[in-house]
């Protein structure tokens, strides 16, 4: 019961009356009054009797009683793994008693051991020694998450490999900047302009465009991918994705700023001020 409901405390004999809606739950007050009754409050209100036969099964005809125990708690409800949703009595065997089920249907949710070669086959010899009828349902989450985890290792390759190209791209533009200020430099150095200035100078240079290009990027993909998620109705999962894309970024400002230190620091010599 609890892969499908939030229960404060669950043992053999409890029986709950679950919403789907946590507003609905909240309709009978703590002490047993009702605010306002719907189709759930009404066919299962603690101390009625309901008829278990339904409209279908074996017991048709026959009235199956059993009364909702005067402790049922409301509860709220929310899908279970299979993604089917459950409210109305939610029952223990021991709140049930001797009393029958009739046309009940029975499910079962197993865990397998991944590492165990053939899991699955192994689930399925046994249920056909059970019953050969028996219906199995594989959910494989595991799987699909291996599948998302090749493509998000590949968007990292595939946006590392950009960065690289970026870094190339910034490289190239550094180092003509400092030839074509070769001169200008070299003065600077002349009337005491520290080395140091001139470094912090390349590096944000550097920095500021790449740093206002990330951001910019890791808004609007969040941004997109809340907006996407929200059409499918899923809920975003790890907030932090584009930590890695982000390191890279940082990664290209250090390694553009480091291979400029070697043609910065030969232009900075006195050198620099001689001229035709």
């Amino acid at each position: 019961l609890r892969e499908i409901a939030e229960l404060p405390t669950c043992r053999d004999g409890d029986a709950f009356v679950g919403h789907l809606d946590a507003r609905a739950a909240k309709k009978v007050g703590s002490d047993g009054v009702k605010r306002q009754n719907d189709n759930t409050d009404q066919a299962a209100a603690p101390g009625r009797p309901i008829d278990l036969t339904g409209d279908y099964g074996e017991g048709k005809g026959k009235p199956v009683l059993w009364t909702v125990p005067e402790s049922a708690r409301t509860v709220v409800t929310f899908p279970d793994p299979m993604g089917d949703v459950h409210d109305g009595i939610l029952a223990t065997p021991g709140a049930l008693g001797s009393v029958n089920l009739p046309g009940a249907t029975a499910r079962a949710s197993i865990k397998v051991d991944r590492s165990v070669p053939d899991a699955a086959e192994y689930v399925r010899g046994t249920a056909a020694a059970i019953d050969p009828t028996l219906r199995i349902n594989p959910l494989m989450d595991m799987e699909r998450d291996k599948q998302y985890e090749s493509v998000r290792g590949g968007l990292l390759v595939g946006g590392t490999l950009t960065m690289m190209l970026i870094a190339a791209s910034l490289l190239v533009s550094q180092i003509e900047q400092l030839r074509e200020r070769k001169r200008l430099l070299s003065v600077l150095v002349a009337f005491g302009t520290r080395r140091r200035t001139l470094v912090w100078s390349v590096l944000w240079q550097t920095a500021v465009p790449v740093l206002l290009g990330t951001a910019l990027a890791v808004a609007g993909g969040l941004v997109l991918g809340r907006f996407m998620l929200g059409i499918i109705d899923k809920s975003m999962g790890d907030w932090w994705v584009f930590v890695p894309y982000a390191a890279v970024g940082a990664s290209v400002i250090l390694l553009v700023t480091l291979a400029s230190l070697p043609p910065l620091w030969r232009m900075m010599r006195p050198e620099g001020l001689r001229t035709e």
